[in-house]
């Protein structure tokens, strides 16, 4: 039986990549017959010069949709020979067959035992939805095949467009059990030995021009759990035996590992010696109460710890974020914005935008249900947050996350990281310490940059946020009759004088001036000091609203003028006994 496997790449630019499961799926098929793999592109429209049997598509998003539409009509295929395969079809089966009523189905459960039960039998098949009579029906219980009986990935998806690396996948399956995600519910776990692992980097590299492996494993660190932790190190040394002078990327549980271990450290070394340049860590967040929500069994100090073993062994920690949920306050966003500035993770943006999107019937979706904060819709959903600032942020961060040209400037940085990284593992420009500094000062002033940028956002938004409950205010008071004289005044005004010569101001060209306190006391504790001082203010002159103090005149100032001057007069004397006796100024 002559089947296609056929993938929607996102991108409507020339620019492609090999999808690494399309590649297995394409291998796996080849039992069966004749198997082949395409990629789609809007830019590089798929014309088909082979009619086949059964055709296996994967797209990401629902407005490829269309593309999807004039693929099928191009090559006058048959919707009944169609099958759909993926995370994205399997997570939202009802949105295809209710569009394709009439195809094959969509693969819901093991991809390789469906594809069997698919290929093998004329019956129903196990591990599908589809269409019957009009209604959407499971026909579930497909087993799960081991992971080393599926060959190694068809590429000559890689070949054709010259790709520089190769993405590998040698376990599925999950150990963890996020609330976000269904992975560890929908497959169980297993992964390829030492030999199978080798096996496959050996072909890639005999094969191909390819010298970068992207290990696309959820956490490659899982297989201890069936090898032990000594395979790890096993395989690293199989690496450097054989000479395959590859560099590969891995995914990492945070807490695996530890820098107070010796053995882990010794490991670490090995790791970079073989080839191990970056290392992605789901941090997800600095806030106890999110990792929590997350189901993560990690502590805070664990993640920093995580941080410091890798850049200790110059291998470059990649930390992805979910900042924001719909329980999300602005102060812990405000608290995990500041400890990456502290540990200099601001730098690659893109990592700390993400916004919580829970995958269906996970146990985050189901709690997000119960709590009325998320309306599921025809084809898709909506989350209802509990402070309209956050919301404010997740629409802008989601905008930012998604925009190609955020990546494309960023991924610079990450280049950058590994280049110094690199330099400094192997050593060969003893006279390079100056130039490495200097690249090193650029990233971090990336770093406080976006940091500050950030930090504008919340200002803005906070601002926004007094503003309408201004409104507000005065809608109530004129609901009654107008009884009584309300003071409409823009609290970006109120003690203007004192914040901007003790805090920041806008130069005349719109430039951020930092004021005599920001000199004692970083941005995140300054803008916090100024909240504090601004109520006290308010408390002395007996009022119950910044906007209140319009009608004090100077006396305001003077107050205000005064607090910050004793602040920072004792914030001064701290740090210079600190300095002075045996204390850390920190």
């Amino acid at each position: 039986m002559n089947s296609c496997v056929v993938y929607f790449y996102k991108s409507n630019k020339n620019y492609f990549k090999e999808d690494y499961e399309s590649a297995y799926i394409c291998s796996y098929l080849k039992k069966f017959g004749n198997s082949d793999v395409f990629l789609y592109s809007p830019a590089t429209p798929l014309a088909l010069n082979t009619k086949y049997d059964l055709y296996f598509i994967k797209i990401y998003e629902k407005e490829q949709l269309s593309d999807l539409y004039l693929f099928i009509k191009q090559n006058s295929i048959s919707v009944s020979t169609i099958f759909f395969y993926g995370q994205y079809c399997r997570n939202n089966y009802e949105l295809f067959l209710g569009y394709f009523s009439s195809c094959g189905g969509v693969i819901v459960e093991d991809e390789y035992d469906t594809i069997t039960s698919i290929m093998e039998s004329s019956n129903a098949c196990k591990g599908i939805a589809y269409v019957a009579d009009g209604v959407i029906r499971k026909n579930l219980g497909a087993s799960h095949i081991s992971i080393e009986k599926i060959p190694n990935g068809d590429r000559r998806i890689s070949k054709n467009i010259n790709q520089s690396f190769a993405e590998v996948v040698f376990s599925r399956g999950c150990r963890r059990h996020c609330s976000f995600c269904t992975i560890a519910s929908s497959k169980a776990y297993d992964c390829k030995s030492n030999r199978l692992i080798l096996e496959e980097l050996q072909e890639i590299v005999a094969t191909t021009n390819i010298k970068e492996i992207i290990f696309k494993d959820l956490s490659f660190d899982d297989r201890i759990y069936v090898y032990g932790k000594k395979s790890i190190g096993e395989l690293a040394e199989k690496i450097i035996e054989n000479n395959l002078n590859i560099k590969y990327d891995v995914n990492f549980r945070i807490g695996t590992f530890s820098s107070q271990n010796t053995e882990d450290v010794l490991l670490f070394r090995l790791l970079r010696k073989s080839g191990l340049v970056r290392i992605l860590l789901g941090v997800e967040s600095f806030v106890e109460s999110d990792l929590r929500l997350y189901n993560k069994t990690y502590q805070v100090s664990d993640i920093i710890d995580t941080i410091q073993l890798c850049r200790q062994n110059l291998i470059y920690p990649i930390c992805s974020f979910i900042f924001l949920n719909p329980y999300t306050k602005l102060s812990d966003f405000e608290y995990n914005l500041g400890e990456c500035n502290r540990l200099h993770l601001l730098d690659f943006l893109p990592a700390s935008l993400n916004v919580l999107r829970p995958e269906k019937e996970s146990l985050l979706y189901k709690r997000l249900l119960k709590d009325k904060m998320l309306i599921e819709g025809a084809n898709d959903i909506k989350i209802i947050w509990s402070d309209k600032r956050i919301k404010i942020l997740a629409d802008l961060f989601q905008n930012f996350y998604n925009h190609k040209k955020i990546w494309r400037i960023y991924i610079w940085v990450s280049i950058l990281h590994e280049l110094i990284y690199e330099l400094k593992f192997l050593n060969v420009r003893p006279d390079s310490a100056s130039l490495l500094k200097r690249v090193d000062d650029i990233l971090l002033e990336i770093n406080d940059k976006n940091y500050e940028f950030l930090l504008d956002i919340i200002s803005e938004i906070t601002l926004d946020k007094e503003k309408e409950e201004l409104k507000a205010e005065i809608l109530k008071e004129v609901e009654k009759s107008l009884k009584g004289k309300v003071i409409r005044e823009d609290v970006s005004t109120t003690l203007k004088e004192p914040r901007e010569y003790w805090f920041v101001k806008r130069t005349v060209d719109g430039k951020r001036q930092d004021g005599l306190m920001r000199t004692v006391i970083d941005s995140v504790t300054s803008w916090a000091m100024w909240e504090l001082i601004r109520k006290l203010t308010c408390y002395i002159c007996g009022k119950s609203y910044v906007r209140h103090l319009a009608n004090e005149g100077e006396i305001a100032n003077e107050i205000c003028d005064t607090l910050c001057q004793t602040v920072y007069d004792l914030r001064v004397k701290y740090i210079s006994e600190s300095k002075g006796g045996d204390g850390d100024e920190t």
